[in-house]
């Protein structure tokens, strides 16, 4: 039965395949027949199917993303378009390809597909980064750079960065006491994946919600199964968001979920909602109902109280709801799986751990941890990171990016509609462009004298997009990344586990990621030696926010959890005989030591002793108060300083503004100069070339002496060419136009009136023909002959008696006009 069905797909599909041909065959010959020129040709790929295209064989070869690299370079090409049902998906390894796409025509590739996962995570595509460009993406854009992702904000935020970073580091340390309190090696399992993860999450969470936990506090610092939900749900939602789903490109099979990727989403996405709907839904209702006393602590609370011109809120809580899903979900990942894999690289290769250590070492010290201000002397940490973003990035392509029209991409054909898709993986291992491409070597990303930056500009790889669509927390994926990295080698110890030759550096069948989650021994750094120079083992790398706070777990535990703590201690000792011992002979003792009196001899020691103390005490406190006058001297010359400098970078900028406008200023009058220039000889060109046969000799001599004023405004531009200007633009300037000038700003050719296409000296009619059309303006129609002329006749040098010239010339009927256009003056001036 199924061999019985296959034969008849199969015959189906030739069928329909010879119908397509005939059609497209039929057309190209139609088309060649009517237009000489031939179309550009689509990017090479595989020869598509009729109305499937390539999706068979994307099914068969999974994962698509290893098929699609695989035939782009069997094809030895840098862009290929592949046909998946209805939809053109084009690939790009190549970064000069890329370039032209994300910055020369990034306005045209500035949308996103609608897709079932992006509709669904984005709540209806509500959100900035999953919907498509129209005034929704602008609006969430808008509210995301200039309210939530600003400098001022990162600042504002980063004592709750600085608390997670303290956190990790008491988690690792709960971690590695756990692990020697049970085993006899001094060695502990940390799961770096797990650690990492969570790090991002917690930060992220913070930013967000303004809270770590869901549920209840961990005592060692750790996730709580909320939060270990929260984050497997999350990136199961980031593993599906684009991956080459078939209803995606073949919308009649939605609801069928032919590869299973639909229910993986719909559950994922009900897991993180029911998270984050409960805290969303109350904070909305504490606004609403004037309950927030704490006011503005988070980005929620930005979200929400946000409000338009009208005083009214400015999003929804369906646009709350998304946008803060979004934020989660794209902090997340990059971050902790750089840093996995840097790792793991490191550890391969200890003399690469032993140099960023050792940069630690000299940049931050051994007496504190890292923090957000050493990030940018820790170039090779950066660079490490950096390198890592290379050669393992997160995912094996970008987000698809829509083209909003027809394009030319490298020379060929882009219709519109396409989904171009930039690969992170070719781009950062191509062989053209990287030396040793599969070699983790962060030397390669250090220069002379150069700030390191996780950003790459010119697309060589992809760590944080680029362009209108692109990432705009680049700074904030930075410091995670940072202190995340910082913290794991500063604070530790990290060693391959025992039996273990070399960490496993393969890659997923499935992903990117490492095929095992990195799992490493990890012991807190401890000092060699004494400062008599002998080795004292126990004592710990001098941590003051961590080891000696964070090795007693009784001082992390509520004051509530320390007296319960204690109680049980004491219960379930004196449940037993020899519990009972123990205490009996402890009081004892304690007795004894309070009764029993001092000789002499040692009162006398006791005393020198306390006496002893006492100078050291102040000796202390006089090098506290020195250091600290020091200290208070060189910050207050350290601002006086800043200040000095932002005082000469602002007159600074002020000047080059200045002189900016200026030259802006002169160029914007340049042009209308030339402008009016060329509008003057096409004038001179009609009035040389006029039919004057249907006029009568009153108006042949109006006309005759029409070049004569074209000439005076020739010779007015040369005067003011060289300089000879009165006022602002040009000493023939009046207030009626009727010596030649404009009433305006730029003055010559204008009337009060408006722009009548020709002198602005004259605004008459003649014969129902507006003067504007006889003089160059092709506004107007010829009329009947027999009009009236204009009182305002310009002022030539050759014909100064204006009114008898007027008398001359004017019909007799024309003084009521007159009288009108007067009136139209004078109401004009008034106004």
């Amino acid at each position: 039965m199924l061999a019985c069905c296959c034969f008849v797909v199969s015959q189906l599909l030739i069928v329909i395949t010879l119908i397509y041909l005939v059609i497209t065959k039929s057309k190209v010959r139609c088309s060649t027949c009517s237009s000489a020129t031939v179309p550009l040709p689509l990017p090479p790929g595989p020869w598509p199917w009729p109305v499937v295209g390539s999706l068979p064989e994307m099914v068969v070869n999974k994962p698509a993303f290893r098929w699609i690299h695989r035939v782009m370079k069997d094809m030895g090409t840098d862009i290929a378009c592949f046909r998946l049902g209805g939809v053109h998906v084009v690939s790009i390894t190549c970064p000069k390809i890329a370039r032209e796409v994300l910055k020369k025509q990034d306005k045209n590739f500035s949308s996103r597909p609608l897709t079932f996962a992006s509709g669904a995570i984005s709540s209806g595509y509500k959100d900035a980064v999953l919907s498509p460009f129209g005034d929704q993406w602008m609006k969430m854009r808008k509210v995301l750079t200039s309210e939530i992702i600003c400098p001022s904000r990162h600042k504002w935020l980063h004592d709750k960065r600085a608390d997670e970073a303290d956190n990790l580091t008491r988690y690792i340390y709960n971690l590695t006491a756990r692990g020697l309190s049970s085993s006899t090696s001094r060695l502990a399992n940390v799961n770096v994946r797990h650690v990492a993860r969570h790090y991002c999450g917690n930060v992220i969470r913070r930013l967000v919600f303004g809270q770590r936990y869901f549920g209840e506090p961990q005592p060692d610092g750790g996730p709580g199964p909320m939060e270990v939900e929260h984050m497997d749900a999350s990136f199961a939602l980031l593993g599906f968001t684009f991956a080459f789903c078939v209803s995606d490109y073949l919308p009649c099979l939605l609801g069928l979920d032919l590869d299973g990727h639909e229910k993986i989403i719909k559950e994922a996405n009900t897991k993180v909602d029911r998270l984050h709907d409960v805290v969303i839904e109350d904070r909305w209702r504490q606004w609403n109902n004037s309950e927030r006393q704490d006011g503005v602590q988070d980005f929620l609370d930005v979200l929400i109280t946000l409000a338009d011109g009208d005083g009214k809120p400015l999003l929804s809580i369906d646009e709350v709801k998304a946008q803060s899903k979004g934020i989660i979900l794209a902090a997340i990942d990059n971050p902790s799986n750089a840093v996995e894999w840097a790792l793991a690289e490191m550890v391969n290769n200890p003399e690469l751990l032993a140099r960023a250590v050792e940069e630690m070492d000299r940049v931050v010290g051994r007496e504190r941890l890292v923090q957000e201000s050493d990030i940018m002397q820790l170039n090779y940490l950066k660079a490490c990171i950096r390198e890592a973003f290379r050669l393992h990035p997160i995912a094996p392509f970008n987000l698809p990016h829509v083209a909003i029209a027809d394009t030319i991409v490298a020379g060929y054909r882009v219709p519109k509609g396409s989904n171009v898709i930039l690969s992170r993986l070719a781009l950062g291992r191509n062989p053209t462009v990287w030396d040793e491409p599969l070699r983790f070597k962060p030397e390669r990303h250090m220069g002379d004298n150069i700030n390191v930056v996780l950003t790459e500009s010119e697309l060589r790889f992809i760590s944080f997009s680029t362009g209108r669509r692109g990432c705009i927390a680049a700074s904030l994926g930075t410091t995670m990344s940072v202190m995340l990295f910082g913290r794991l080698l500063h604070g530790f110890t990290w060693t391959k586990p025992a039996g273990v030759s070399a960490i496993n550096l393969s890659e997923s069948k499935h992903d990117l990621f490492i095929e095992k989650p990195l799992v490493l021994h990890a012991e807190p750094r401890e000092e060699k030696k004494t400062k008599k120079g002998k080795v004292k083992k126990g004592r710990p790398f001098v941590l003051a926010r961590c080891y000696n706070v964070l090795k007693d777990e009784e001082k992390w535990k509520p004051r509530d959890d320390q007296e319960e703590s204690k109680k049980s201690k004491e219960t379930i000792d004196l449940d037993d005989d020899e519990g009972r011992r123990r205490h009996q002979v402890m009081a004892a003792r304690e007795a004894l030591h309070q009764t029993r009196l001092p000789t002499p001899n040692q009162r006398d020691q006791m005393e020198a002793r306390k006496m002893k103390k006492k100078k050291n005490k102040k000796k202390k406190k006089k090098k506290k108060k020195k250091r600290g006058g020091d200290d208070l001297k060189n910050a207050m010359e350290a601002i006086v300083k800043a200040r000095k400098e932002a005082n000469e970078v602002r007159m600074m900028t002020r000047s080059q503004d200045t002189e900016a406008e200026e030259r802006r200023v002169a160029l914007e009058e340049k042009k209308l100069a030339m402008k009016e220039r060329s509008r003057l000889l096409k004038w001179e060109k009609h009035l040389f070339f006029m039919d004057t046969s249907k006029l009568d000799d009153r108006q042949k001599e109006y006309v005759i002496l029409s070049p004569e004023e074209v000439v005076v405004q020739k010779r007015d531009m040369a005067m003011e060419g060289m300089g000879a200007t009165n006022g602002r633009h040009g000493w023939l300037r009046s207030y009626h136009g009727r010596h030649g000038s404009t009433y305006g700003r730029h003055g010559w050719l204008r009337s009060y009136h408006g722009r009548l296409g020709g002198m602005g000296g004259f605004k008459a009619t003649m014969g129902g023909m507006s003067f504007g059309s006889l003089m160059g303006g092709m506004e107007a129609t010829l009329g009947d002959i027999g009009g009236r002329m204009s009182s305002c006749v310009p002022h030539i040098p050759s014909h100064y008696p204006v009114g008898d010239l007027t008398n001359t010339i004017r019909a007799p009927d024309d003084d009521a006009a007159l009288e009108n256009e007067e009136e139209e003056e004078e109401s004009f001036s008034d106004e």
